[in-house]
C-alpha cells in the first residue's frame, strides 16, 4: 500500500469520526433556532450543552429582557424550553455553554415517564406523577375533550398563591398537584404534564401579562396546546378564580391573546393560530354568541336570559367593545334582560359572569 493511499484512508477515518463532533453543537442563526436547539437538549434532560451561532444572536440573548421592545433574554428562552431559569452559562465568541441546569418538575417527570425511567424520579416526583395519572384517567374522548377535562380538574384542585412563604414547590407541578397551591409557573407546569401524559402536545409560553398584573411584576407563564392543526394559547391560571372555571383564555389565537399578553414571536411554535375557530377548538357550551353590530348585543343577551345562563361570551368586532359608548352598551344589555354582572375582555371576546337578570 502506497503512502498516498494510506493517507487517504486515514483522512477518511478521521472524517467519519469528526462529523459527529462537528455536528454535536446546534447552530443558531436566530433566537428561534437557539430555542429549538435548547428544546432538543431539554427533552434529554441534559445538564450541560453548548449551542453555537452568530455572534449577534448570542449578544441579543444576553440583553436585558423587554418583550415590549421585541427582546427576550436567555432565561426566558430557556424557560419556554422547560428549564426553570436556574443555570449558569459562559460565552466564547460564537458559542454559549449552559451548565447546572434545573428543569420544571412536570417537564422532568414527563420525560422520565416517556422513557420508562420512573425509578429515577424522587419520592415527591413519583407522587406527582401518580396524581397526574389519576387526573388523566378521567380524561376521555377527543383531544379537545381531554384538554377541557384537565383544565377543569386543575382549576378545581389548585388555589393561586404567591410569596416566599409558599416555598419553591409552588413554581412547579409538585406544589400544584400535591399541595393544591401554585403560582402561574405551577399551573402551567401541571397543565403541560397532564396534557403530555394524555398524548396532547403542550408547551410553555413565557412573557408578560398586563391586563391582570399584580404589583409591578408582570412576568407570566402559560401554555401552548396543539389543537390538531395549529398551536393555541391556554392559560389555566387566568381560568381559575375560585368558582367555576372561566374559558376566556382557553384555546385562543394570537390576535385575541395580544390584548392581554406580550411575548417574543421569535420563540413561538409554528403554525400558531392567529384566530381560533370556535366551532373546532371550543366545546359546545363554550361557543360564544357572535355580534356583528352593537345593536345585536341586546338580542344575544336575551338569548342567554332565555336559557338562564349565568355566564356567556360575546364575540364581536373590537369597535363594539371599545368605541361604543359604555352607557349605551349597558343600556342594550339591559334591554336583553341583564340587571347586573361582572365581565372581562380579551381581544374580540367579552365574557359575562355572575349574570343577574331582571
Amino acid at each position: 500500500m502506497t503512502r498516498k493511499v494510506l493517507c487517504w484512508i486515514v483522512a477518511a477515518v478521521l472524517l467519519v469520526f469528526m462529523i459527529p463532533v462537528v455536528g454535536a453543537d446546534d447552530w443558531s442563526n436566530s433566537i428561534l433556532d437557539f430555542y429549538h436547539g435548547a428544546l432538543k437538549h431539554s427533552r434529554l434532560l441534559e445538564n450541560t450543552f453548548s449551542i453555537s451561532g452568530r455572534k449577534d444572536v448570542i449578544e441579543e440573548l444576553q440583553k436585558e429582557s423587554s418583550v415590549y421592545d421585541g427582546r427576550i433574554k436567555l432565561a426566558d428562552v430557556l424557560t419556554q424550553a422547560g428549564m426553570t431559569g436556574s443555570f449558569t452559562y459562559t460565552v466564547y465568541d460564537d458559542k454559549i455553554k449552559l451548565s447546572d441546569i434545573e428543569y420544571y418538575a412536570g417537564w422532568t417527570i414527563l420525560n422520565r415517564w416517556e422513557r420508562g425511567e420512573e425509578d429515577r424520579l424522587s419520592k415527591r416526583e413519583k407522587e406527582t406523577l401518580n396524581e397526574a395519572l389519576r387526573i388523566c384517567d378521567g380524561a376521555e374522548g377527543t383531544d379537545l375533550e381531554k384538554e377541557r377535562y384537565i383544565y377543569d380538574a386543575l382549576c378545581e384542585r389548585i388555589t393561586y398563591e404567591t410569596g416566599e412563604e409558599s416555598g419553591e414547590e409552588k413554581d412547579c407541578a409538585i406544589g400544584a398537584l400535591l399541595n393544591g397551591r401554585a403560582d402561574c409557573d405551577g399551573y402551567a407546569d401541571a397543565m403541560m404534564l397532564c396534557c403530555g401524559l394524555s398524548g396532547i402536545p403542550c408547551r410553555y409560553i413565557h412573557g408578560e401579562a398586563w391586563q391582570r398584573a399584580a404589583d409591578d411584576d408582570t412576568s407570566h407563564l402559560w401554555n401552548a396546546v396543539w389543537a390538531g392543526d395549529c398551536w393555541l394559547m391556554c392559560d389555566v391560571t387566568w381560568g381559575d378564580h375560585g368558582g367555576e372555571p372561566e374559558y376566556l383564555f382557553f384555546n385562543i389565537g394570537t390576535e385575541d391573546a395580544s390584548a392581554s399578553y406580550r411575548w417574543d414571536p421569535d420563540t413561538l411554535f409554528t403554525p400558531v393560530a392567529e384566530n381560533a375557530i370556535f366551532e373546532k377548538h371550543l366545546m359546545a357550551d363554550q361557543q360564544p354568541r357572535t355580534v356583528t353590530k352593537a345593536e345585536d348585543a341586546a338580542a344575544a343577551t336575551a338569548d342567554a336570559a332565555a336559557a338562564g345562563e349565568r355566564r356567556f361570551t360575546l364575540f364581536c368586532p373590537k369597535e363594539i367593545l371599545w368605541e361604543t359608548d359604555a352607557d349605551r352598551f349597558w343600556e342594550m344589555l339591559g334591554q336583553g334582560g341583564i340587571e347586573s354582572c361582572s365581565y372581562i375582555a380579551c381581544g374580540r371576546l367579552i365574557e359575562f359572569s355572575g349574570v343577574v337578570y331582571r
